[in-house]
């Protein structure tokens, strides 16, 4: 920007304008050449980008304040070290970029996700070194953290969403399907997801998608059904359920993933 004093001559009066300065004048508002510019060489003395400073100081006085504004190098100025910078160049440069020598400045924050979706300690060293290779700064691996962590959430919330929604459905369904023998059949499902590895099993219906289909749900209610109670425990009333393993489960189950 052109110095607070820089004057301009309004193009009709010659006379300095107070409101303008040299960047606010428009090329097209001076139609000839500043008196000065005939002293210049070749093309300059008809260069139209020119004509706004209509005297030599105003020239002057714009040069040096470009000069001001952008031609002080910072005290604090870190250069980036080219193709064939040395080592020890290379070295300074990311000590003052904020570039780390070691794994051990890239941390592992809390993202409040459950194991399995969060990073483990080996995937987050693995990270960690790409990290260090690629010469990224520790704060940009903690966001990058922060970012993954939040789309997981929402991607969890999402998913979760879908399965209430699917749940619901299924047990307006099956209502409507069992009639008065709904709580009956309930609850011999629950007592065959039990069977056959609880909280586990369960957990492997939800997430393959098979404790919506219909000859699986059929089958646990049979199978329900047909358990009595010293089936489910080992050594009379007040023991621990047999549970199964994957394997025998699956095993088990197999047919009604083919039928």
């Amino acid at each position: 920007m052109p110095l607070p004093d820089t004057k301009v001559l309004d193009p009709a009066t010659k006379v300095p304008d107070p409101d303008k300065k040299v960047l606010d004048i428009k090329p097209d508002e001076f139609t000839e050449a500043a008196e000065w510019q005939a002293q210049t060489a070749g093309e300059n003395k008809t260069n139209t980008r020119l004509f706004k400073h209509r005297k030599i100081d105003d020239l002057a006085n714009y040069t040096l304040s470009l000069e001001d504004k952008y031609g002080k190098i910072p005290e604090d100025a870190v250069y980036l070290p080219g193709k064939d910078a040395s080592d020890e160049e290379k070295a300074s440069f990311n000590k003052a970029y904020g570039i780390p020598e070691g794994v051990e400045s890239y941390k592992k924050i809390d993202t409040g996700l459950e194991p399995g979706v969060d990073f483990t300690e080996r995937e987050f060293s693995s990270l960690a070194e790409a990290a260090l290779k690629a010469e990224i700064k520790p704060e940009h691996v903690e966001a990058f953290q922060k970012w993954y962590a939040d789309a997981a959430k929402e991607r969890i919330a999402e998913n979760n969403a879908v399965t209430k929604a699917n749940t619901e459905k299924m047990t307006e369904t099956y209502k409507e399907k069992w009639g008065e023998d709904y709580k009956v059949n309930y609850d011999a499902m629950q007592k065959a997801t039990e069977f056959f590895g609880g909280s586990e099993f369960k957990d492997y219906l939800n997430k393959s998608g098979l404790g919506s289909f219909p000859k699986v749900v059929d089958f646990l209610v049979e199978k329900g059904l047909s358990l009595k109670d010293d089936t489910l425990l080992e050594g009379g009333s007040g023991g621990k359920p047999k549970g199964r393993s994957p394997y025998q489960t699956y095993k088990s189950m197999e047919h009604l993933e083919n039928a």
